[in-house]
């Protein structure tokens, strides 16, 4: 099974994802350790049924800013 997403097309936004159901940002925005980075080719594939989290991140933009 492969997870396909879309992502900005501004290159600004990099896309985190974890498998084990974990949010992929820390408290406080900062970047889970058990977060794995969407590849910018092709597309992850699992061999079994995962709990998939995803969040965009982006070092210029945050979230609630203009």
């Amino acid at each position: 099974m492969a997870l396909s997403l879309n992502r900005p097309t501004n290159g600004l936004w990099m896309i985190y994802y974890t498998t084990n159901g974990t949010d992929p940002r820390l408290p406080g925005g900062g970047i889970s350790p058990d977060a794995m980075l969407y590849p910018s080719n092709g597309l992850p594939v699992f061999d079994r049924n995962v709990a998939v989290r995803a969040r965009l991140y982006s070092s210029v933009a945050r979230s609630g800013t203009p």
